[in-house]
């Protein structure tokens, strides 16, 4: 180990989202803003306002009209508009109420002044609207968004923007092809404290100096390039877009999207709204109303959440599983695999804080994945997974399932070689931090039986008919000579050997230190895992679950300095093959037990960008502009995907045997455990490359 990452407070981000299905808004929204505190939403049906998580209507008098704009203006006055119309509301009560000649687009009020943009008239007057200052057209057709700054106006219209400058007010027109003024639809202007104007087009956003100087899309990344309908500002620097991909957050330099259906209601924001501090972000769609809330957090703090949240939501029996939307849990082909993931998180939780809760959820799972090994009446097979009377598909027949001798229950056969990996990293982990006398005898007999099988079976697991199963095979014969195991060959290699290894280190028995050594040697599986990665154009991603879990195992036992080489040439080779996914485990087991912590920070990103809902949704991110694409897919039989993930916050909460390079996810409220976190944090903290700030003090 060569450093590590002392990781303090950040910025957690959660949704709460309103609907006319859960709360009284009406179908269609059109736009919002903050008047003193208070979140006000115009609608087709009138206003409403948002406090707390309660949604009531305003101004009744107004009801069934289709407000379309707000502007709030100090502490007690508001202009609303609805067609030709715009009313001053004070104290609560609208005191004053004019009609223009054609529809209202845009009001705007300076220190004197209320200015009002029609589709064909800008009219600047006071702000009882008695005594017009100014009346004059637009000019190049329809108007569509205005803005003043100073002493001067700028109103954008179907082919260009307009200015109003000089002692008289004059307009002065700019053209798209005299300038960098896009030839698009501009939706709305903004002034930021700068003075320069912000443009939100639908070929995305701009910025003008009010000179000569544009940034466009093309000319720097953080401008979103997709359709923006409006842009507001915080109090701290932060720029808000609403894009047809979602809310776009310039901040720090770097933007970000939160987009449907995990932050916001649908990914066509109308308009947005945020709070000074940046602390609260409304998003309005037309089907919804989204409220992002941020608030200071740390790791250690989100581990508790997930870990409450798991206990609540995920456990069965002692196994870790997704729970459905109707409360049922999903029993899976893997619950071996990500119990024994979740059993691993909890003994390094133990071991870092000798909490009791730790050692006892470790045990209770550590008891389920003995249970697998037990059930099937096959020495040494474990079950993938079991499932009970009143279970989904207990008892439909699938030829894969078999009952119990007193049908209590059903187990799964076809057990893979994730399954198996699973249990002797779950096994060991306990084994070495939380088991006692009796636990550890239990675990060795288990853990002997299903190597033995293995071995009396040359090198594969046989089922209840007598055949091999689909994915367990560590032959070296198969994995070396036929083709058709290329691609496990070097996964499959490092398996066997920390197979081998843990046997030797729970019983000492020299059989397995000598076929260990001659399967590293003479077998050369040790050379197989030197570049144990097949290059796949990143489409399999349970391959690298079962390679980071081994190199764990392995690189906690192999103290031959010779023999750990080998092993860490292949650990370097799928770093930097997979740094690109930013998963931490992957990034802290490097770290762990290599010289190079390039990718620590990356990992503890990734941790911090998990989303807290653990919800699965579906997100369509493919219609953004902008994303990279790759065409290795294709070599593969697979659609091309991104060059880069996304960041964590933009996709599920998921295990990383997930494909993270799809700009698409698909859901249905199934709630997701917390092991993608808790494994790789309470992991990092063990090994020391992990610190709270708090623990530095």
């Amino acid at each position: 180990m060569n450093g590590y990452y002392v990781s303090g407070t950040f910025k957690q981000y959660e949704s709460k989202k309103y609907t006319p299905d859960n709360s009284v808004l009406p179908e269609k929204i059109n736009a919002a803003a903050l008047y003193n505190g208070v979140l006000y939403i115009a609608t087709v049906t009138g206003m409403f306002i948002i406090s707390g998580d309660t949604i009531s209507r305003v101004f009744p008098e107004f009801e069934n009209e289709n407000i379309t704009s707000l502007l709030p203006c100090g502490k007690k006055q508001m202009y609303i508009s609805f067609g030709k119309t715009v009313c001053l509301i004070s104290d609560g009560k609208c005191i004053k109420t004019r009609e223009f000649g054609d529809k209202v687009v845009s009001v705007k009020r300076s220190a004197d002044d209320l200015w009002i943009l029609t589709e064909s008239m800008i009219i600047k007057t006071d702000p009882l609207f008695e005594n017009d200052l100014l009346a004059r057209p637009v000019e190049g057709g329809t108007a569509t968004a205005f803005e003043i700054f100073g002493s001067g106006a700028y109103a954008a219209t179907q082919t260009n923007l307009s200015v109003l400058h000089g002692k008289r007010l004059e307009w002065q027109n700019i053209f798209p092809d005299r300038s960098g003024l896009p030839q698009t639809a501009i939706n709305d202007l903004k002034f930021d404290s700068a003075g320069f104007l912000w443009f939100a087009t639908d070929l995305g956003a701009y910025i003008y100096d009010t000179h000569s100087f544009w940034l466009s899309p093309e000319k720097i990344a953080q401008l979103p390039e997709n359709s923006v309908r409006k842009i507001c500002f915080d109090g701290c620097g932060g720029t808000y877009f609403a894009t047809d991909a979602g809310v776009a957050v310039l901040k720090n330099g770097e933007t970000k999207y939160y987009s449907a259906d995990r932050w916001v209601t649908s990914n066509k924001i109308i308009d947005i709204a945020v709070s000074d501090d940046g602390k609260l972000l409304y998003a309005v769609a037309a089907n919804g109303l989204s409220v992002i809330s941020v608030h200071d957090t740390t790791l250690a703090k989100k581990a508790a959440y997930y870990e409450e949240q798991t206990e609540k939501n995920n456990i069965r029996r002692g196994f870790v599983a997704a729970r459905l939307p109707d409360g049922s849990v999903n029993i899976t082909d893997n619950d071996g695999l990500w119990t024994a993931w979740y059993v691993a998180g909890e003994c390094f939780r133990y071991a870092v804080t000798g909490d009791a809760d730790a050692l006892k959820k470790a045990r209770r799972g550590m008891e389920a994945i003995l249970f697998l090994e037990n059930i099937s009446g096959i020495e040494g097979f474990p079950a993938r997974a079991v499932r009970y009377k009143g279970e989904h598909g207990f008892g439909d027949g699938h030829k894969e399932w078999s009952f119990s001798p007193d049908k209590s229950c059903e187990w799964r056969g076809d057990t893979s070689s994730d399954e198996i990996t699973g249990h002797f990293f779950g096994s060991f982990i306990y084994y070495d931090f939380c088991a006692n006398d009796e636990e550890k005898a239990k675990i060795r007999t288990s853990i002997c039986k299903i190597a033995d099988h293995i071995i009396d079976n040359s090198f594969r697991l046989v089922d209840r008919d007598g055949k091999p199963t689909t994915w367990a095979n560590w032959n070296a014969d198969l994995l070396n000579h036929d083709d058709r195991w290329f691609a496990e060959r070097g996964t499959n290699s490092l398996e066997l050997l920390m197979y081998l290894k843990v046997c030797e280190h729970m019983t000492g028995n020299k059989k397995y230190t000598d076929m260990y050594n001659y399967y590293a040697v003479e077998k050369h599986m040790l050379m197989n895992i030197v570049k144990y990665k097949i290059r796949d154009a990143h489409v399999c991603h349970i391959d690298e679950v079962l390679t980071f879990i081994s190199s764990i195992v392995l690189l906690m036992l192999e103290k031959d300095q010779t023999l750990r080489k080998y092993i860490l040439c292949g650990l370097d080779d799928i770093i930097q093959y997979e740094k690109t996914e930013r998963q931490p485990l992957f990034s802290f087991v490097q770290a762990a037990f290599s010289d190079n912590d390039d990718e620590i920070a990356k990992g503890v990103r990734s941790l911090r960008e998990m989303p807290l809902d653990m919800r699965t949704y579906s997100s369509h991110n493919s219609d953004r502009k902008g994303l990279i694409y790759d065409t290795e897919q294709t070599a593969v039989f697979e659609e091309p995907q991104l060059k880069e993930p996304l960041p964590y916050h933009e996709f599920n909460l998921t295990r990383p045997n997930k494909n993270v390079f799809r700009p698409d996810t698909f859901g249905h409220g199934a709630i997701s455990d917390g092991t993608a976190f808790l494994l790789p944090y309470w992991f990092g903290r063990y090994m020391g490359i992990l610190k709270e700030a708090s623990e530095e003090k």
